[in-house]
């Protein structure tokens, strides 16, 4: 059978089957198997045992994350998810689309392009190499599977260089792109996380290590001449001249005109979580996750000092800078914000010029005939057409101004529910321009949204269970609050009753028959967290953080049993 499920950040198509080994696991052997329960069910049953799910066949993927960014000429490379992006930005204020390669096996975390060919670090996937001399068909050509998990690379003439995360500095010989060689592998002391070589050193960004300075004059036999211990473990390092400038929850910057001394000169603490670097003349341009781009003057390395921020929509993770005949500009791998592109020339006002918005991660999607609504957090609700699941195509989307968690269809209407802001009411007759035509505000926003006929049901950690009357969709009324126990995370309502995943207090039961007037009638622990749940038949099945799925009987709502 063919099932949507949610597998990290991407949205993803798969086919599954339930091996005869896990039947035990399940109330009735014959019972049949919910569409809902895909995702709670590909996780590990408990401490060494396998998941109920055991195989997956992947038949198509859309969107993820964005935590890479290249530029070439007028082309950009960032990662989207497994797979890489090719965006024409010669007009950057519209960037296009033109290519894009097969999902990857894990997430794109590095991309150096240099002439036709791009080397992506994929985590788990390793090294890819691909022909981009036709960027609406980038080629893969050849492959080095690492034996960690690859989180950047560069390129020295014919030799890569990959930061391999706990597996150290892996130096592959790219002499036959076809048919990368490994030449050495270098351990650091805990996981590689960024790399940049110049002349005969790599240098190197180690959780434990802080920065590392190796001598790869003999790529085949690299040593290590030195080292500085940073505060807190780096993420992404830049090399200028005689100075590195390291992220790490902070800016270190870092005198390495003595390689095998290396010496701090100055440092900038006042961010919240440096995790990118990149630098243009006396100007660092920092990508601090939350709170997005930040430029800093390091002409004084001892005094650096903030000239001016941009806000980005999302999580800035990575940032590159380049100086163009009149303006220069940063590019911001921004997480599910996608790309963002911002003129810099004035380091003091920056502007964004252009973006191209990726699906994000999503946090919930339900079917409707062909389509596939996705509640995508920072890129709103997104509508896919899955006719062909191995092609799944975007044709629609609506913005949020904050993270689209859920959505719930019926009919020509979807409603949307946002984690700060509450319950938008959408027109999807026609899915290319869904228009709002009705909104509640909602004390502590929505994390989930179930509808019954003409009443909708949301929660959230903060504000309960909120009943909404839809019947006039321009103008939904609140009609019941229930203050439930724990942390209410999901709801899924049956005939007269709601069930909640309320996080620490596990699985609530509220009767709902006078939506007015909603009545707990029972609230069933677990031994984790409840995350989300699904109900078929008299079982309920709820995704219970740290232990897996927990699978109850609730023929009497007022005592469910496990």
């Amino acid at each position: 059978m063919k099932l949507v499920a949610l597998v990290a950040v991407t949205v993803m198509l798969l086919s599954v089957w339930l091996p005869a080994s896990s039947q035990e696991l399940l109330p009735s052997a014959t019972q049949p198997w919910p569409p809902e329960l895909t995702n709670l069910l590909a996780q590990p049953t408990g401490a060494g045992e396998s998941p109920l799910i055991s195989a997956m066949a992947l038949a198509g993927q859309l969107g993820g994350n964005t935590a890479t960014v290249a530029v070439q000429g007028s082309i950009a490379y960032i990662g989207d998810g497994p797979r890489m992006l090719v965006l024409d930005i010669a007009d950057p204020a519209a960037p296009v689309q033109v290519g894009q390669t097969p999902p990857l096996a894990s997430l794109v975390k590095g991309i150096t392009v240099i002439n036709d060919l791009a080397y992506v670090a994929a985590e788990g996937a390793g090294l890819r190499v691909f022909d981009v001399s036709n960027p609406a068909r980038p080629t893969e050509i050849g492959a080095y599977d690492t034996s960690g998990s690859a989180q950047e690379v560069a390129i020295s003439g014919s030799v890569a260089y990959v930061a391999d995360y706990w597996d150290g500095l892996q130096i592959i010989s790219i002499t036959d792109p076809a048919k990368p060689i490994l030449l050495a592998t270098m351990d650091t002391p805990d996981a590689a996380t960024g790399v940049v070589v110049a002349g005969n050193l790599a240098y190197v960004s180690d959780l434990v290590g802080g920065l590392l300075v190796i001598d790869v004059s003999d790529p085949a036999h690299p040593f290590q001449i030195g080292a500085f211990d940073t505060p807190s473990g780096p993420s992404d390092l830049a090399v200028v001249g005689a100075r590195a400038y390291v992220a790490a929850g902070d800016l270190h910057i870092i005198d390495v005109s003595d390689p095998a001394h290396p010496t701090e000169i100055g440092a900038y603490t006042a961010l919240d979580i440096v995790v990118g670097v990149a630098v243009w003349g006396s100007v660092a341009y920092l990508a601090d996750w939350w709170s997005g781009l930040h430029m800093i003057d390091v002409s004084d390395p001892a005094a650096p000092h903030e000239l001016g921020v941009y806000d980005t929509p999302a999580y800035a993770l990575k940032v590159l800078v380049q100086r163009g005949p009149a303006h220069i500009t940063a590019y911001v791998a921004d997480g599910d914000g996608g790309l963002r592109i911002v003129n810099v020339t004035d380091p003091v006002h920056p502007v964004e010029v252009g973006y191209h918005n990726t699906l994000g991660h999503a946090s919930s999607s339900v079917a409707a005939g062909s389509l596939l609504y996705v509640a995508a957090g920072f890129s709103g609700l997104r509508i896919v057409d899955v006719a062909d699941p191995e092609r799944p195509r975007e044709v629609g989307g609506y913005p949020t101004l904050d993270g689209c968690s859920s959505v719930a269809v019926e009919g020509n209407t979807a409603y949307v529910s946002t984690d700060y802001g509450g319950l938008h009411i959408l027109d999807v007759s026609n899915p290319r321009t869904p228009t709002q035509i009705g909104f509640l505000s909602l004390l502590g926003g929505a994390h989930d949204v179930a509808v019954r006929g003409s009443t909708a049901f949301t929660v959230s950690e903060g504000g309960g269970l909120r009943i909404i009357d839809v019947s006039d969709p321009d103008n939904p009324i609140e009609i019941g609050v229930l203050l439930v126990p724990g942390k209410a995370r999901a709801v899924v309502v049956r005939q007269t009753a709601a069930y909640i995943a309320a996080g620490p207090a596990g699985l609530v039961v509220v009767d709902v028959s006078d939506p007015s007037h909603p009545m707990p009638m029972s609230v069933t622990d677990t031994p984790g967290d409840a995350w989300n749940l699904a109900v078929t038949g008299q079982t309920v099945y709820v995704a219970d953080w740290y232990t897996s799925v927990r699978i109850m009987d609730i023929a009497n709502l007022a005592e469910p049993r496990e």
